[in-house]
């Protein structure tokens, strides 16, 4: 069963699950993330086998983005983590293909920031997540140069993939989704990026 969470004990594994996920520079802080999802600037759905959490998504809607077709909105899927106990037997594709097929039937691209996985071989830990989107449908953009900024300072070396609405996007689309990105969802501002230097190929 999928459901959004909103109730404190739901969060509260949520948050136990996200902890363990993902390293401390790709982690936005948790009251930040609390504070986004009760003001519903961020949604948080939940994955269960029968009253157990076993995974979350978090998805930071962008709207509709000047430049690119208006038929269109964008969102990101900025956490996705399945406890460690669950990774193993399709819960992951299954929870994942349920979002895609939602943003989907609202004409809504989600867009993904992976770890750059064209760096390593194919033996690599970001390889094999890159291979799970594949499995699900994702468009990849591996010459599309995208840093996210790392918590504490300095960036992380990321790619972008999209699911959902039936779009390619251009090099130029890209950008203002990047752009988009850093402002809406890091609260960026334009002398913030270029003193990062995210924009550095």
């Amino acid at each position: 069963m999928i459901k959004e969470l909103s109730s404190q004990s739901d969060l509260d594994k949520a948050m136990e699950i996200y902890l363990e996920a993902f390293p401390p520079e790709e982690r936005f802080p948790v009251e930040k993330l609390l504070s986004r999802f009760k003001n519903r600037e961020e949604l948080i759905y939940g994955y269960f086998s029968g009253e157990e959490l076993i995974a979350i998504a978090t998805i930071f809607p962008l709207g509709k983005i000047a430049g690119i077709n208006e038929e269109n909105t964008f969102s990101v899927l900025n956490y996705f983590a399945i406890h460690h106990s669950h990774r193993k037997g399709g819960v992951g594709k299954r929870f994942l293909d349920s979002i895609i097929k939602a943003e989907k039937e609202a004409n809504s691209a989600l867009i993904f920031e992976i770890e750059n996985p064209y760096n390593g071989d194919e033996s690599s830990v970001e390889y094999a997540r890159l291979r799970f989107y594949r499995r699900c449908g994702c468009r990849e953009y591996p010459d599309f140069v995208y840093n996210m900024p790392a918590f504490g300072g300095g960036m992380v070396n990321m790619r972008l993939l999209a699911a959902g609405a039936e779009i390619n996007l251009s090099d130029i689309e890209l950008s203002l989704i990047r752009e988009s990105i850093y402002k809406q969802m890091y609260y960026l501002r334009d002398e913030d990026i270029e003193r990062i230097g995210l924009l550095n190929v």
